[in-house]
C-alpha cells in the first residue's frame, strides 16, 4: 500500500481539475462571502475556472477578461484575514495536496490572474461572427450543445456567437457561447466587485473572518478541510 504522503506527492496539480470540470455556472453568485473560509474557497475556484474556460475556449472578450481580474483582486483582499496571504509559505504544502487541503494554490493563481494585462495577451483583429440560429445547436447526439463558458444548454438562448481574433500571429476561433450568457456574467461580476469596493461593507466581512482566527498558525490553514 502506498503511504498517504506518497499519494499526495504523486497527485496531479489540483488546479488542473478546474480546467476539466463540467459545471453550469449560470447560478454562481460572485463574491457572496459570509466570512467563512468555505465561501471564499468556493468563490476562488469559480473565478479561476471561469478564467480557464475563457482562455481554453478562446473567448477573448476584453470585458470578461477585465471583470475576472477585478474579481481575483477582491478575493485577494481577504486572503490575509483567512491566514494565507502573500506571506503564506508554499513550502508547508508538501507534495501537491488537493484543493480541499490547500488554499495556497488558489491564492497563487489568483495573484497570477490579477497581474495579467490585456496588452500582454497580444490580441488583435478581434471580432464576433454573425449571429447563429440557435436551432442549429439544439442537440449534439443525445445531448444538448452547451455554452463554452457557462456549460448550460445553448438552446436556452436566442442565438450563439463565436469570437475570432489573432493571438501571437495565429488566428483563433472560439467555441460557441450564448451571447446573453456572456453579457450577464460580466454584469454580475462587475456588480459584485463594485459592492466590495465599499470599505464599510468590506470591513464587516474582514471582521467576521478575523473573529474565527483563521490566521492562527496553529490552525495551519493549508491542511484544514473546507
Amino acid at each position: 500500500m502506498i503511504p498517504k504522503s506518497r499519494v499526495l506527492t504523486m497527485s496531479a496539480d489540483p488546479l488542473e481539475r478546474l480546467r476539466t470540470e463540467i459545471k453550469d455556472i449560470t447560478k454562481i453568485q460572485p463574491l457572496a462571502l459570509r466570512g467563512e473560509i468555505t465561501t471564499w474557497q468556493y468563490d476562488a475556484k469559480n473565478c479561476i475556472a471561469l478564467h480557464y474556460r475563457m482562455v481554453d475556449s478562446n473567448v477573448w472578450s476584453r470585458g470578461l477578461f477585465e471583470a475576472i481580474k477585478k474579481w481575483a483582486a477582491r478575493l485577494l483582499t481577504y486572503a490575509s484575514a483567512l491566514g494565507f496571504g502573500e506571506e503564506y509559505p508554499g513550502t508547508i504544502t508538501k507534495g501537491r495536496p488537493g484543493l480541499l487541503q490547500s488554499y495556497w494554490y488558489l491564492t497563487h493563481e489568483l495573484r497570477r490572474i490579477r497581474l495579467l494585462s490585456w496588452s500582454d495577451q497580444d490580441v488583435h483583429n478581434f471580432h464576433r461572427e454573425r449571429k447563429v440560429d440557435i436551432s442549429v445547436f439544439k442537440t449534439q447526439g443525445n445531448r444538448y450543445a452547451t455554452c463554452a463558458l457557462c456549460h448550460d444548454a445553448l438552446s436556452g438562448y436566442d442565438f450563439a456567437v463565436r469570437y475570432r481574433c489573432t493571438i501571437g500571429g495565429v488566428t483563433r476561433t472560439s467555441e460557441f457561447v450564448g451571447e446573453s450568457s456572456l453579457q450577464y456574467l460580466i454584469s454580475k461580476i462587475n456588480k459584485a466587485v463594485k459592492k466590495h469596493r465599499n470599505p464599510e461593507y468590506r470591513e464587516v466581512i474582514l471582521e467576521k473572518m478575523r473573529s474565527k482566527n483563521y490566521g492562527d498558525g496553529k490552525l495551519r490553514p493549508g491542511y484544514r478541510k473546507a
